[in-house]
Protein backbone atom coordinates (compact mmCIF):
# COMPACT_ATOMS: atom_id res chain seq x y z
CA UNK A 1 0.00 0.00 0.00
CA UNK A 2 1.46 3.50 -1.25
CA UNK A 3 1.63 6.39 0.88
CA UNK A 4 -1.06 8.29 -1.64
CA UNK A 5 -3.52 5.15 -0.49
CA UNK A 6 -2.80 5.50 3.18
CA UNK A 7 -3.42 9.48 3.44
CA UNK A 8 -6.29 8.68 1.59
CA UNK A 9 -7.77 6.17 3.99
CA UNK A 10 -6.75 8.46 6.70
CA UNK A 11 -8.80 11.55 5.61
CA UNK A 12 -11.82 8.57 4.90
CA UNK A 13 -11.68 7.43 8.08
CA UNK A 14 -11.29 11.59 10.11
CA UNK A 15 -14.02 12.44 8.04
CA UNK A 16 -16.21 9.40 9.10
CA UNK A 17 -15.21 10.39 12.78
CA UNK A 18 -16.53 13.84 12.23
CA UNK A 19 -19.66 12.62 11.07
CA UNK A 20 -20.29 9.97 13.90
CA UNK A 21 -19.12 12.56 16.50
CA UNK A 22 -21.48 14.77 14.64
CA UNK A 23 -24.44 12.53 14.89
CA UNK A 24 -23.80 11.60 18.32
CA UNK A 25 -23.82 15.16 19.23
CA UNK A 26 -27.03 15.76 17.09
CA UNK A 27 -28.43 12.65 19.12
CA UNK A 28 -27.37 13.73 22.48
CA UNK A 29 -29.25 17.65 21.59
CA UNK A 30 -32.32 15.79 20.46
CA UNK A 31 -32.81 13.73 23.67
CA UNK A 32 -32.18 16.79 26.10
CA UNK A 33 -34.84 18.73 24.37
CA UNK A 34 -38.37 19.57 23.84
CA UNK A 35 -39.54 20.71 20.84
CA UNK A 36 -42.57 23.13 20.46
CA UNK A 37 -44.12 24.03 17.54
CA UNK A 38 -45.82 27.16 16.84
CA UNK A 39 -47.79 28.03 13.63
CA UNK A 40 -48.54 31.81 13.84
CA UNK A 41 -49.76 34.49 11.18
CA UNK A 42 -46.55 36.58 10.99
CA UNK A 43 -47.46 38.31 8.10
CA UNK A 44 -50.97 39.12 6.59
CA UNK A 45 -54.23 40.31 7.86
CA UNK A 46 -53.42 39.02 11.34
CA UNK A 47 -49.87 39.85 11.47
CA UNK A 48 -50.51 42.39 14.94
CA UNK A 49 -51.32 38.72 16.52
CA UNK A 50 -48.50 36.27 15.18
CA UNK A 51 -45.79 39.09 16.29
CA UNK A 52 -47.05 39.64 19.65
CA UNK A 53 -47.70 35.72 20.10
CA UNK A 54 -44.24 35.02 18.68
CA UNK A 55 -42.85 37.95 21.19
CA UNK A 56 -44.66 35.90 24.31
CA UNK A 57 -43.86 32.91 23.50
CA UNK A 58 -39.82 32.87 23.01
CA UNK A 59 -40.03 35.10 26.38
CA UNK A 60 -41.42 32.50 28.12
CA UNK A 61 -39.09 29.58 26.93
CA UNK A 62 -36.11 31.81 27.57
CA UNK A 63 -37.42 32.53 31.03
CA UNK A 64 -37.91 28.34 31.43
CA UNK A 65 -34.53 27.63 29.72
CA UNK A 66 -32.75 30.16 32.13
CA UNK A 67 -34.33 28.13 34.95
CA UNK A 68 -33.34 24.94 33.94
CA UNK A 69 -35.82 23.88 31.00
CA UNK A 70 -38.29 21.25 32.36
CA UNK A 71 -37.34 17.78 33.05
CA UNK A 72 -34.10 18.94 33.18
CA UNK A 73 -34.60 19.48 29.30
CA UNK A 74 -34.29 22.72 27.34
CA UNK A 75 -37.02 23.88 25.39
CA UNK A 76 -36.35 24.16 20.95
CA UNK A 77 -39.03 26.51 19.42
CA UNK A 78 -39.62 25.72 16.10
CA UNK A 79 -41.88 28.93 14.29
CA UNK A 80 -43.72 28.39 11.06
CA UNK A 81 -45.21 31.48 9.31
CA UNK A 82 -48.65 30.40 8.13
CA UNK A 83 -49.56 34.06 6.43
CA UNK A 84 -52.92 33.93 8.05
CA UNK A 85 -53.78 31.57 5.15
CA UNK A 86 -55.94 28.58 6.17
CA UNK A 87 -54.28 26.39 3.46
CA UNK A 88 -50.44 27.20 4.82
CA UNK A 89 -51.77 26.80 8.46
CA UNK A 90 -52.40 23.32 7.43
CA UNK A 91 -49.44 22.54 5.41
CA UNK A 92 -47.33 24.41 8.69
CA UNK A 93 -48.89 21.62 10.96
CA UNK A 94 -48.16 18.68 9.25
CA UNK A 95 -44.49 20.06 8.56
CA UNK A 96 -44.03 20.38 12.01
CA UNK A 97 -45.72 16.72 13.16
CA UNK A 98 -43.98 14.98 10.36
CA UNK A 99 -40.80 16.57 9.83
CA UNK A 100 -39.85 17.98 12.75
CA UNK A 101 -41.19 15.53 14.92
CA UNK A 102 -43.10 18.51 17.91
CA UNK A 103 -44.93 16.94 20.57
CA UNK A 104 -47.36 19.65 20.69
CA UNK A 105 -47.72 23.08 18.63
CA UNK A 106 -49.23 26.46 19.71
CA UNK A 107 -51.58 27.72 16.86
CA UNK A 108 -54.55 28.02 15.03
CA UNK A 109 -54.82 31.55 16.55
CA UNK A 110 -58.07 32.96 14.59
CA UNK A 111 -61.63 30.89 13.95
CA UNK A 112 -60.87 29.92 10.39
CA UNK A 113 -57.39 29.42 10.21
CA UNK A 114 -58.33 26.63 13.84
CA UNK A 115 -61.18 25.51 11.99
CA UNK A 116 -58.81 24.99 8.34
CA UNK A 117 -56.42 22.66 10.25
CA UNK A 118 -58.36 20.63 13.20
CA UNK A 119 -59.29 17.42 10.81
CA UNK A 120 -55.16 17.34 10.82
CA UNK A 121 -55.21 17.87 14.81
CA UNK A 122 -57.64 15.20 15.30
CA UNK A 123 -56.26 12.52 12.57
CA UNK A 124 -52.43 12.91 14.30
CA UNK A 125 -53.77 13.51 17.88
CA UNK A 126 -50.87 16.16 17.90
CA UNK A 127 -51.87 18.55 21.05
CA UNK A 128 -52.79 21.96 19.97
CA UNK A 129 -53.07 24.82 21.89
CA UNK A 130 -54.57 28.37 20.43
CA UNK A 131 -53.85 31.59 22.46
CA UNK A 132 -56.72 33.35 20.63
CA UNK A 133 -59.49 31.04 19.65
CA UNK A 134 -62.38 30.46 21.67
CA UNK A 135 -64.16 27.30 21.64
CA UNK A 136 -67.84 28.65 20.41
CA UNK A 137 -65.90 30.20 17.40
CA UNK A 138 -65.14 26.55 16.08
CA UNK A 139 -67.24 24.25 13.57
CA UNK A 140 -65.61 21.39 15.54
CA UNK A 141 -63.32 20.43 17.84
CA UNK A 142 -60.86 17.51 19.16
CA UNK A 143 -59.88 16.01 22.23
CA UNK A 144 -56.20 17.35 20.89
CA UNK A 145 -57.22 20.74 20.64
CA UNK A 146 -56.96 22.90 23.97
CA UNK A 147 -57.34 26.91 24.30
CA UNK A 148 -56.25 29.73 26.45
CA UNK A 149 -58.88 32.37 25.44
CA UNK A 150 -62.72 31.54 27.35
CA UNK A 151 -65.58 31.15 25.13
CA UNK A 152 -67.15 34.58 23.85
CA UNK A 153 -70.81 33.61 25.42
CA UNK A 154 -69.18 33.71 29.29
CA UNK A 155 -68.99 37.86 28.08
CA UNK A 156 -72.95 38.22 28.58
CA UNK A 157 -72.74 39.07 32.06
CA UNK A 158 -70.47 41.83 31.73
CA UNK A 159 -72.54 43.37 28.25
CA UNK A 160 -75.55 43.38 30.45
CA UNK A 161 -73.69 45.25 33.02
CA UNK A 162 -72.77 47.71 30.36
CA UNK A 163 -76.15 47.89 28.77
CA UNK A 164 -77.98 48.51 32.05
CA UNK A 165 -76.07 51.80 33.20
CA UNK A 166 -75.98 53.25 29.57
CA UNK A 167 -78.99 55.72 28.58
CA UNK A 168 -81.20 55.31 25.87
CA UNK A 169 -83.37 52.21 24.96
CA UNK A 170 -82.89 51.34 21.28
CA UNK A 171 -79.52 49.08 20.69
CA UNK A 172 -78.07 48.21 17.07
CA UNK A 173 -75.42 45.57 16.70
CA UNK A 174 -72.65 45.68 13.67
CA UNK A 175 -70.75 42.00 13.31
CA UNK A 176 -68.19 40.70 11.06
CA UNK A 177 -69.82 37.75 8.98
CA UNK A 178 -67.13 35.10 10.57
CA UNK A 179 -67.25 32.33 13.66
CA UNK A 180 -65.99 35.05 15.78
CA UNK A 181 -68.49 37.61 14.43
CA UNK A 182 -71.60 35.01 15.25
CA UNK A 183 -70.25 33.89 18.61
CA UNK A 184 -70.47 37.82 19.38
CA UNK A 185 -73.71 38.63 18.01
CA UNK A 186 -75.77 35.92 19.78
CA UNK A 187 -73.85 36.60 22.98
CA UNK A 188 -74.55 40.31 22.37
CA UNK A 189 -78.59 39.59 21.44
CA UNK A 190 -79.02 37.59 24.91
CA UNK A 191 -77.84 40.54 26.67
CA UNK A 192 -79.91 43.28 24.80
CA UNK A 193 -82.65 41.01 25.65
CA UNK A 194 -81.52 40.29 29.51
CA UNK A 195 -81.10 44.17 30.02
CA UNK A 196 -84.69 45.27 28.99
CA UNK A 197 -83.27 47.37 25.88
CA UNK A 198 -84.97 47.04 22.20
CA UNK A 199 -82.78 45.87 19.61
CA UNK A 200 -83.43 47.82 16.36
CA UNK A 201 -80.94 47.02 13.74
CA UNK A 202 -78.49 44.36 12.61
CA UNK A 203 -75.89 45.23 10.33
CA UNK A 204 -74.21 42.71 9.12
CA UNK A 205 -70.54 42.98 7.66
CA UNK A 206 -69.60 41.15 4.49
CA UNK A 207 -65.72 41.87 4.31
CA UNK A 208 -63.25 40.55 6.81
CA UNK A 209 -61.93 44.05 7.50
CA UNK A 210 -61.55 47.78 5.55
CA UNK A 211 -65.73 47.82 5.04
CA UNK A 212 -67.85 50.48 3.79
CA UNK A 213 -68.62 51.86 7.02
CA UNK A 214 -69.92 54.76 5.92
CA UNK A 215 -72.79 53.46 3.72
CA UNK A 216 -73.38 51.01 7.10
CA UNK A 217 -73.56 53.96 9.07
CA UNK A 218 -76.11 55.75 7.04
CA UNK A 219 -77.82 52.97 7.12
CA UNK A 220 -78.02 52.74 10.68
CA UNK A 221 -79.28 56.63 11.02
CA UNK A 222 -83.16 56.00 9.98
CA UNK A 223 -83.16 53.75 13.41
CA UNK A 224 -81.65 56.15 15.36
CA UNK A 225 -80.01 53.38 17.91
CA UNK A 226 -78.65 55.37 21.41
CA UNK A 227 -76.06 52.21 21.20
CA UNK A 228 -74.05 50.90 18.77
CA UNK A 229 -72.65 47.42 20.57
CA UNK A 230 -69.29 46.58 17.33
CA UNK A 231 -67.77 42.81 16.89
CA UNK A 232 -65.36 44.06 14.04
CA UNK A 233 -61.53 43.22 13.21
CA UNK A 234 -58.66 45.42 13.53
CA UNK A 235 -58.82 48.72 11.10
CA UNK A 236 -63.12 48.92 11.23
CA UNK A 237 -63.52 49.90 14.50
CA UNK A 238 -61.53 53.04 13.52
CA UNK A 239 -63.93 54.04 10.31
CA UNK A 240 -66.75 53.00 12.39
CA UNK A 241 -65.98 55.09 15.53
CA UNK A 242 -65.20 58.60 13.23
CA UNK A 243 -67.85 57.59 11.20
CA UNK A 244 -70.47 57.80 13.60
CA UNK A 245 -69.21 61.42 14.69
CA UNK A 246 -68.67 62.51 10.82
CA UNK A 247 -72.37 61.68 9.88
CA UNK A 248 -73.60 62.75 13.10
CA UNK A 249 -75.34 59.29 14.54
CA UNK A 250 -73.64 60.04 17.63
CA UNK A 251 -74.58 56.08 19.00
CA UNK A 252 -72.36 54.68 22.19
CA UNK A 253 -70.15 52.73 21.16
CA UNK A 254 -69.41 49.81 22.90
CA UNK A 255 -67.15 46.80 21.49
CA UNK A 256 -64.51 44.37 21.92
CA UNK A 257 -60.72 45.39 23.07
CA UNK A 258 -59.99 45.30 18.73
CA UNK A 259 -61.06 49.05 19.91
CA UNK A 260 -58.38 49.19 21.73
CA UNK A 261 -55.74 47.79 19.44
CA UNK A 262 -56.81 49.58 16.42
CA UNK A 263 -56.78 53.23 18.34
CA UNK A 264 -52.85 51.76 19.00
CA UNK A 265 -52.32 50.78 15.47
CA UNK A 266 -54.31 52.67 13.44
CA UNK A 267 -54.95 55.87 15.12
CA UNK A 268 -58.00 57.60 16.54
CA UNK A 269 -58.15 61.21 17.27
CA UNK A 270 -58.84 60.88 21.06
CA UNK A 271 -62.04 63.56 20.84
CA UNK A 272 -64.02 61.33 18.54
CA UNK A 273 -62.93 58.05 21.11
CA UNK A 274 -63.92 60.07 23.80
CA UNK A 275 -66.76 57.99 25.64
CA UNK A 276 -66.37 54.66 24.28
CA UNK A 277 -66.56 51.23 25.88
CA UNK A 278 -64.56 48.57 25.41
CA UNK A 279 -64.59 44.91 27.65
CA UNK A 280 -61.56 43.21 28.18
CA UNK A 281 -60.42 39.88 29.61
CA UNK A 282 -58.09 40.28 32.92
CA UNK A 283 -55.45 42.75 32.58
CA UNK A 284 -51.94 40.24 32.49
CA UNK A 285 -49.64 40.28 35.29
CA UNK A 286 -47.62 43.48 36.41
CA UNK A 287 -44.33 41.61 36.06
CA UNK A 288 -45.25 40.10 32.73
CA UNK A 289 -46.09 43.47 31.35
CA UNK A 290 -42.99 44.97 32.37
CA UNK A 291 -40.61 41.90 31.35
CA UNK A 292 -42.18 42.19 27.65
CA UNK A 293 -41.99 45.74 27.52
CA UNK A 294 -38.10 45.54 29.00
CA UNK A 295 -37.55 43.65 26.09
CA UNK A 296 -39.49 44.30 23.09
CA UNK A 297 -39.99 48.20 24.15
CA UNK A 298 -44.14 47.92 23.75
CA UNK A 299 -47.08 46.94 25.80
CA UNK A 300 -48.11 43.09 25.32
CA UNK A 301 -51.08 43.36 23.31
CA UNK A 302 -53.29 41.10 21.24
CA UNK A 303 -53.38 37.79 23.52
CA UNK A 304 -49.43 37.98 24.06
CA UNK A 305 -49.80 36.86 27.67
CA UNK A 306 -52.58 34.21 26.70
CA UNK A 307 -49.28 32.84 24.09
CA UNK A 308 -46.86 33.25 27.22
CA UNK A 309 -48.74 30.87 29.57
CA UNK A 310 -49.35 28.48 26.76
CA UNK A 311 -45.86 27.44 26.86
CA UNK A 312 -46.15 27.95 30.73
CA UNK A 313 -49.32 25.38 30.30
CA UNK A 314 -47.20 22.64 28.60
CA UNK A 315 -44.34 22.97 31.01
CA UNK A 316 -46.72 22.50 33.46
CA UNK A 317 -48.52 19.55 31.64
CA UNK A 318 -45.14 17.69 31.32
CA UNK A 319 -44.36 18.20 35.09
CA UNK A 320 -47.49 16.04 35.73
CA UNK A 321 -47.43 13.50 33.63
CA UNK A 322 -43.43 13.39 33.16
CA UNK A 323 -44.35 12.52 29.87
CA UNK A 324 -42.80 14.55 26.77
CA UNK A 325 -44.99 12.81 23.95
CA UNK A 326 -48.28 14.61 22.72
CA UNK A 327 -50.89 11.88 24.79
CA UNK A 328 -48.49 12.47 27.72
CA UNK A 329 -48.52 16.74 27.88
CA UNK A 330 -52.29 16.47 26.81
CA UNK A 331 -53.23 14.40 29.89
CA UNK A 332 -50.82 16.48 31.77
CA UNK A 333 -52.91 19.39 30.55
CA UNK A 334 -56.09 17.77 32.25
CA UNK A 335 -54.88 17.77 35.17
CA UNK A 336 -54.04 21.64 35.55
CA UNK A 337 -56.56 22.82 38.30
CA UNK A 338 -56.27 26.88 39.19
CA UNK A 339 -53.13 27.44 37.83
CA UNK A 340 -52.25 31.32 38.34
CA UNK A 341 -51.15 32.08 34.83
CA UNK A 342 -50.37 35.68 33.80
CA UNK A 343 -53.00 35.73 32.47
CA UNK A 344 -55.81 34.67 34.98
CA UNK A 345 -56.65 31.25 36.54
CA UNK A 346 -56.57 28.50 34.36
CA UNK A 347 -58.47 25.12 34.82
CA UNK A 348 -58.19 21.99 32.37
CA UNK A 349 -60.01 19.23 34.58
CA UNK A 350 -63.43 19.87 33.19
CA UNK A 351 -63.51 21.53 29.71
CA UNK A 352 -60.14 21.67 26.71
CA UNK A 353 -60.72 25.60 27.56
CA UNK A 354 -60.89 27.88 30.74
CA UNK A 355 -64.45 29.23 32.08
CA UNK A 356 -63.69 31.41 34.87
CA UNK A 357 -62.14 34.42 33.29
CA UNK A 358 -64.01 37.76 33.79
CA UNK A 359 -63.81 40.53 31.24
CA UNK A 360 -63.69 44.26 32.20
CA UNK A 361 -65.15 47.36 31.30
CA UNK A 362 -62.73 50.33 30.50
CA UNK A 363 -64.10 53.62 28.91
CA UNK A 364 -61.71 56.36 27.11
CA UNK A 365 -61.91 59.38 29.01
CA UNK A 366 -59.95 61.48 26.14
CA UNK A 367 -56.37 60.47 27.23
CA UNK A 368 -56.66 56.78 27.80
CA UNK A 369 -58.81 53.61 28.84
CA UNK A 370 -59.48 54.03 32.32
CA UNK A 371 -61.30 51.22 34.73
CA UNK A 372 -65.36 51.87 34.23
CA UNK A 373 -68.52 50.78 36.39
CA UNK A 374 -66.03 48.77 39.13
CA UNK A 375 -67.58 47.40 42.10
CA UNK A 376 -66.65 49.79 45.08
Amino acid sequence: MNKKTIWMISIVIVVLAIILIGRGSAKKDELNTIKIGAVLPMTGIAANYGENHSNAIKLAINEINAGGGVLGKKLELVLENDGTDPKRTVAAFQKLTDIDKVSVVIGGVWDFLANAVMPVIDAKKITTISPSTASDMLDKTSDAFFTVFPPISIHQPIVEKYLKAEAGEKVAIIYINNAWGKAHLETYKKAVTAAGKTLVKVVELSKFDNNDIQREITLLKSDSPDILLTAVNLVDPKLIIEKNKELALNAHIFGHDNILASYLNQGINNDVLEGTVIYRLALPDNQFIQNYKSIYGKDPISEADKAYDAVYIIKKAIELSKDTSSQGIALGIRKIKNYDGVSGPLDYTSNNWPTVETARLEIFDGKSFVPYLEEK
